[in-house]
């Protein structure tokens, strides 16, 4: 018996391969502005100058003989309703011409070189006053400029005296720096106002107070009716004394009726 031939099997068919996958879309570029600057980092505002340490004193005479000019030129003006408890701005304006006499008053004493850089530093003080700042404040000392200072002040407590501002010049053109102590400067008064300056017709004298009027009054009045009853009787007397004169004064029917 003859064997049909086997039947070959059939071969699969094969898996189809995956789909590449899709290339990643390129980002787009920035935009790139023409003529345009690169960005600067910001920087801290710089801090306020501190008054030397290692300074040295100058010679006296040389505060001495700006003080004149300091007394005449100097002025710190205090807004008027500090003394209710309101805070103001305070400002300490120096004469313009304070510069060219510091050099001048220098030369004298041959200070000359080192002179020739100087600064101000100013320190406002008061008892009884919030003052911001509260430290010592610097400035250059510019010829034909004259110098400005201010500051934030209210009452914090009840104050025990005016404000006063200390202004020194520090000498830093040669050598070590040194110290001229300037003036000693002190608030002006406010200007009192027109209804202030304005006096009254009548002025109350001293003594009339409430409890001299309830201590007196009565006793004052009771003087007065004593008064008015006295005059009521003696003008009674003198009239009961005229009707007896004139009484006695009738001629006396002496016919008889």
């Amino acid at each position: 018996v003859e064997r049909a031939p086997a039947t070959p099997p059939k071969p699969k068919a094969a898996a189809p391969a995956p789909k590449p996958a899709p290339p990643a879309a390129k980002p787009a570029p920035s935009p790139v502005l023409k003529d345009a600057a690169p960005a600067q980092p910001k920087q801290a505002p710089p801090a306020a100058a501190t008054p030397a340490t290692d300074a040295v004193r100058a010679d006296p005479r040389l505060g001495q003989a700006l003080l004149p000019d300091m007394q005449a030129g100097a002025k710190l003006d205090a807004p008027e309703g500090l003394a209710e408890g309101y805070r103001g701005i305070v400002v300490l304006t120096l004469p313009e011409n304070l510069a060219a006499r510091l050099k001048e008053e220098a030369k004298k004493l041959g200070l000359e070189a080192e002179a020739a850089n100087a600064e101000l530093q100013v320190l406002l003080k008061g008892d009884g006053y919030e003052i911001t700042p509260s430290t010592t404040l610097t400035a250059p000392l510019v010829a034909g400029q004259a110098p400005r200072f201010t500051w934030s002040v209210a009452e914090a407590t009840e104050a025990a005296g005016a404000l006063t501002a200390e202004v020194r010049a520090l000498l830093k053109g040669r050598g070590k720096p040194q110290t001229v102590d300037l003036a000693a400067i002190a608030a002006a008064q406010p200007a009192a106002s027109a209804a202030a300056e304005k006096k009254p017709l009548f002025e109350r004298p001293a003594w009339a107070t409430r409890a001299n009027f309830i201590l007196f009054g009565p006793l004052v009045l009771i003087l007065i009716a004593i008064f008015f009853l006295a005059r009521w009787l003696s003008g009674r007397r003198a009239r009961t004394a005229r009707r007896a004169r004139q009484e006695r004064e009738k001629p006396m029917d002496l016919g008889g009726s």
